[in-house]
């Protein structure tokens, strides 16, 4: 998960302080924790998110008609 991800990278920096000096007393910005409700049902999205919206848009249009 990305919350384990940043604790690793946190306990990387720490285990290597000695070697990376660059690093000295700085920490990684926290951030919440994205949760997701259970039963949520996933969609498929393009990477591009101007194609997401355009997508979406493009639904929304076709559900008023």
């Amino acid at each position: 998960t990305l919350k384990e991800a940043r604790e690793m990278t946190s306990e990387m920096l720490e285990a290597q302080a000695r070697w990376l000096p660059e690093f000295e007393g700085r920490k990684l910005r926290s951030y919440p924790t994205v949760a997701i409700a259970p039963g949520t049902k996933g969609v498929e999205v393009p990477l591009d998110p101007a194609l997401a919206i355009g997508k979406r848009f493009g639904t929304l249009v076709t559900q008023g008609e």
